[in-house]
C-alpha cells in the first residue's frame, strides 16, 4: 500500500475534532496532527461559529492536502439529555455537520483525486462509550494528548480515521 494521508472530522458547534493520519508508511497508522477547533467568541451566533469552523477546516485541508476526507455523520441522537445538559441539539449539530461536509466537498472538487466520505457514527463507534474510545486512542497514539481534548473530540476524529483505515485493510485482504 502506498503512503497516503487520511483527514477526519468529528463535527460539533462548540468543538470540532480533527485528525491527520499517515497510513502505509509502516505497519499501522501514524498520527501527524490532531486537535480541536473552537470558535474564539463564546457569544458568537451559530452561523458565525460555523463560518469560523469552515475557515479553519479549509486551512487545515490546504496545509495537509489529503486525498481522503472523512466526516462523521450522526445517528440522529444528539441532544441535551444525552450530553448531560451540554448538547447543542440535533438541528444545530446537523447544520455544522452539513456545513463542514459541504466545505470539504468544495475543497475536494477544486483538486483532482480527492474523496470525501461520510461515516455514520454508529458504524465506527459500535456502542463503545466516548471515554473508552479516547483511552484506546491514547494507548495506540502516543502523540495524542488527552489533556488538550476535554470532550474527546480529537480522539473521536483519530478513532474514526483509524477505524476507516482498518476497514479498508480488511476489505483489501478479503478480495
Amino acid at each position: 500500500m502506498n503512503e497516503t494521508i487520511l483527514f477526519s472530522l468529528d463535527p460539533g458547534l462548540q468543538r470540532t475534532g480533527y485528525a491527520v493520519l499517515r497510513i502505509g508508511a509502516s505497519p499501522g497508522a501514524d498520527l501527524i496532527e490532531s486537535g480541536v477547533l473552537r470558535p474564539r467568541d463564546r457569544d458568537a451566533t451559530a452561523p458565525e461559529r460555523i463560518e469560523f469552523l469552515c475557515t479553519a477546516v479549509t486551512a487545515l485541508l490546504d496545509r495537509h492536502a489529503p486525498p481522503l476526507i472523512l466526516v462523521e455523520w450522526d445517528s440522529g441522537h444528539v441532544n441535551v439529555r444525552r450530553h448531560k445538559g451540554g448538547g447543542q441539539g440535533l438541528a444545530l449539530h446537523g447544520a455544522v455537520t452539513a456545513a463542514l461536509w459541504r466545505e470539504a466537498l468544495y475543497w475536494a472538487r477544486q483538486r483532482s483525486g480527492v474523496a470525501v466520505v461520510t461515516v455514520p457514527e454508529n458504524d465506527w463507534t459500535r456502542g463503545v462509550e466516548k471515554e473508552a474510545r479516547a483511552i484506546a486512542v491514547a494507548e495506540r497514539f502516543p502523540g495524542y494528548d488527552w489533556t488538550l481534548d476535554p470532550g474527546f473530540d480529537a480522539a473521536d476524529a483519530i478513532g474514526l480515521a483509524q477505524w476507516h483505515w482498518q476497514e479498508m485493510r480488511v476489505r483489501e485482504y478479503a478480495v
